[in-house]
């Protein structure tokens, strides 16, 4: 056996570093490598197994001697090849680098390797066609194509770009690839993926080169992983160099919970991690229920928010068939810190992406799983390569199929509101009525009833006129309000107490006078020192169970400030009352200090920055409220 690259006598395209296809999984190798090497797997798997017989795939990082590296001679000859055409020729030092270092690599005394093995899967059917027959099969779309899949419409994989995972992984861009079929077949061939360089005679090659004998591949595999030994049908994948620090255990893991849940939790895929003599981890449905969400500190929240829509009782299930092609279902809980988006999910048990943007501030996370033959093949058209998304544009005689489905999940998730009693006033109107869910017919609800005269036990207060404000010398007014005219104190006008107090002075200004009113709050400092009113971009009110008396306030102020005051207040028909807070926090749990049952003091602002508070209120029925900002 030995390397062979494609080669070219006449003048020809140069290739360079930037493979596109390695380029497409360089952000994040190998939350690529995981997704696509089990989705591959998955595809594969032997139909005559039972329901109940997962899918298994083995990471194992190990080390091996550098001998034990299949055709090094003739691959370091490459590299050299590589290094003298891009340093003294085309003067590129990207490139000259890049492989400066993999030829390190490579004569390094130890190789990082990692071998992908999976279990009860076909293996790569056509290891023993005539390659140059171009009859398609697994082996031929996986090890000597491009841009090549004829996977079903259930299947994954759908664009052949998958394959340049691994690559994205190796430092020398290579892997290798060995089966052993059900029809009792086995094959063994390397790939790597270089740049253009001069060959022997003097022809520019692709960088494209085979690990095999002649132009087919070998039938006996070599030890590349001296304790592993293929009995069984199944495939491995050998990515030499492995480019992967100490967190590759960590990074593994992570994408399989994030990509595969479903697929873990219906008992279709088993993954095991390995790093040289130690297994570190099972990752299987038992152990979901067992390990991992019990003991989920370092589980992403979006993982363990789906997995309680798989599991718990309290999940909404609902279904919607899509002609004869196939349905979809979809299972939503409602919790309020929840990070309101549903998985899509396709029948192979891959995460696609999570579908958000949902018209609601009410917490709540769902999964949506495409059923059906037909149906995963429709959607299979509007994927990315990455298998990430799905994009209206990539398919628009079918864009109708992805507007039944957004309209699907969106109704769905009102209607979820709608049982739990949970409803959202019309955005137009936050700034004066709570807010109580999505509600598709944006209808405004009557939130006064006759309960809402506890209210007057409260002071009653006024809106000063804006232009005071604008007139104001001091820079604004007081965070206080005027007084109720039928209190039982009065003022002679313009004294010189803070305009808490119960006087029915006309000016808002300090005047000669000494005033005959004790103010509300220190008459010394506070005297000296005039708070500025600071406008709200937006805010809303919302109710997240019912008239329990509890609030959620999202306000966005315009301007930061490190200690503010943010004043509410009742809005009922016939004035404004102070609101009776009973406590106060913000989203993460700190609590804020209430002063005179409406203020809550010493809260910092962050202009243009959304500000999440969990209020209380001694109210037992809907209340219509109204926020002030203060510095």
């Amino acid at each position: 056996m030995d390397w062979y690259f494609d080669s070219h006598k006449m003048p020809t395209e140069c290739k360079g570093l930037n493979d596109s296809g390695v380029e497409t999984f360089k952000d994040d190798c190998l939350k690529g490598l995981a997704r696509e090497i089990c989705q591959n797997s998955l595809d594969a798997r032997q139909l005559a197994l039972a329901e109940d017989v997962p899918v298994i795939v083995e990471f194992h990082r190990f080390q091996s001697d550098k001998e034990q590296f299949p055709g090094r001679a003739q691959m370091e000859g490459a590299i050299g090849k590589i290094i003298e055409l891009w340093r003294d020729r085309r003067h590129d030092n990207e490139v000259t680098q890049f492989f400066t270092q993999a030829l390190s690599g490579l004569n390094s005394q130890q190789h990082a390797w990692i071998r992908i093995s999976d279990f009860n899967t076909t293996g790569l059917k056509g290891v023993a066609d005539d390659p140059c027959s171009m009859t398609p099969s697994p082996w031929s779309d996986l090890v000597t194509s491009v841009g090549v899949s004829n996977k079903g419409g259930s299947q994954g994989g759908s664009f052949g770009i998958g394959k340049f995972a691994p690559f994205s992984c190796s430092r020398i861009r290579t892997c290798f690839y060995s089966t052993r079929t059900v029809d009792g077949d086995c094959g063994f061939q390397g790939v790597t993926r270089l740049v253009s360089f001069m060959d022997a005679q003097d022809s520019l090659t692709t960088g494209l080169g085979y690990y095999r004998e002649d132009s087919t591949p070998s039938h006996n595999p070599p030890p590349l992983d001296c304790g592993f030994e293929r009995t069984e049908p199944g495939t491995d994948v050998f990515v030499p160099l492995f480019m992967a620090g100490e967190k590759w255990f960590e990074d593994i893991r992570d994408s399989v919970l994030e990509g595969f849940l479903y697929a873990i939790f219906k008992g279709k895929l088993e993954v095991r991690l390995i790093d040289g003599e130690e297994q570190k981890l099972v990752i299987d449905k038992d152990w979901l229920g067992k390990w991992c969400f019990p003991n989920n500190e370092e589980v992403a929240p979006t993982v363990w928010q789906n997995y309680l829509a798989l599991t718990s009782p309290e999940a909404k299930v609902f279904r919607e068939d899509i002609g004869t092609d196939g349905w979809l279902e979809l299972r939503i809980i409602v919790q309020p810190k929840f990070d309101r988006r549903i998985s899509m999910i396709r029948e192979t048990g891959m995460r696609i992406y999570g579908k958000d943007r949902f018209r609601t501030h009410i917490g709540f996370s769902g999964v949506l799983i495409a059923q059906g033959q037909n149906l995963n093949k429709r959607l299979k058209a509007f994927e990315n390569p990455q298998h990430t998304k799905w994009i209206p544009k990539r398919n628009e005689t079918d864009k109708a199929l992805l507007d039944t489905i957004n309209q699907f999940c969106k109704d769905k998730v009102n209607e979820c509101f709608a049982q739990t009693g949970v409803e959202e006033e019309d955005a137009g109107l936050g700034d004066v009525l709570p807010a109580l869910g999505d509600s598709e017919n944006r209808e405004v609800r009557e939130t006064l009833t006759p309960k809402i005269n506890t209210l007057k036990k409260s002071k009653r207060v006024k809106k000063r006129p804006v232009a005071q404000a604008q007139d104001n010398d001091e820079e604004g007014q007081t965070p206080a309000q005027t007084p109720d005219p039928e209190g039982d104190d009065t003022g002679s006008g313009g004294g010189s107490g803070d305009t808490n107090n119960d006087s029915q002075g006309d000016s808002h200004h300090g005047g000669s006078g000494d005033g005959d009113s004790a103010g509300s709050s220190n008459d010394g400092e506070q005297q000296k020192k005039r708070s500025k009113k600071i406008d709200a971009a937006r805010y809303r009110f919302i109710c997240p169970h019912g008239p329990s008396g509890e609030y959620i306030l999202f306000v966005t102020p315009k301007k930061s400030c490190e200690d503010g005051t943010i004043v509410i207040n009742a809005v009922a028909e016939l004035g404004n009352y102070q609101a009776e807070i009973r406590a106060a926090a913000l989203h993460d749990g700190s609590p804020l200090a209430v002063e005179e049952t409406n203020r809550i003091k010493h809260v910092r602002f962050v202009g243009g920055e959304q500000l999440v508070l969990h209020l209380a209120f001694d109210y037992s029925d809907y209340v219509s409220l109204e926020i002030e900002l203060w510095s």
